[in-house]
């Protein structure tokens, strides 16, 4: 039996940044991890976009997952983007 998908939740932050980035960055890194997008806005700030499914069952495990993905993924884009810098 397959879990049924009941919805979805996203996250989509954008960092503010004084330049905003280059195209060629938020290409390279869309190019590199398939499970986010990354885009820029009005701008030109970079915006990080993680859709994830929930499903009917084994919630926790599932959800934790996709936090630990997450986290991996915005640590990776802020450090691209030098956000922290």
């Amino acid at each position: 039996m397959t879990a049924a998908r009941v919805g979805g939740a996203a996250h989509c932050p954008k960092l503010d940044l004084d330049d905003g980035i280059d195209p060629g960055t938020i290409e390279a890194f869309n190019n590199q991890y398939r499970y986010v997008n990354a885009t820029r806005d009005g701008e030109g700030d970079p915006v990080l976009r993680f859709d994830f499914e929930l499903l009917h069952t084994a919630h926790q495990g599932h959800v934790l997952s996709q936090i630990d993905t997450w986290e991996s993924l915005l640590d990776e884009f802020v450090r691209v983007t030098g956000w922290r810098d």
